[in-house]
């Protein structure tokens, strides 16, 4: 599990988020748009986060 992710969700809870606001609170914690956009997209690739049913771009951890 990517421990950037993670803290994001550590802070903010478990709620569902969009992909720009997860690319934005890691850009917070100093990361590059770059190396944001890339944990996100990992973290869907590898299952870390789920999509809504409704695939509007939000996102949650997988539990």
């Amino acid at each position: 599990m990517d421990e950037k992710i993670q803290l994001i969700y550590a802070d903010l809870g478990d709620v569902w988020l969009q992909t720009e606001t997860l690319v934005s609170q890691l850009q917070q914690r100093g990361y590059s748009w770059e190396e944001s956009y890339q944990a996100v997209n990992d973290a869907v690739k590898s299952g870390e986060l789920v999509g809504s049913s409704s695939n509007d771009g939000f996102y949650r951890l997988n539990n």
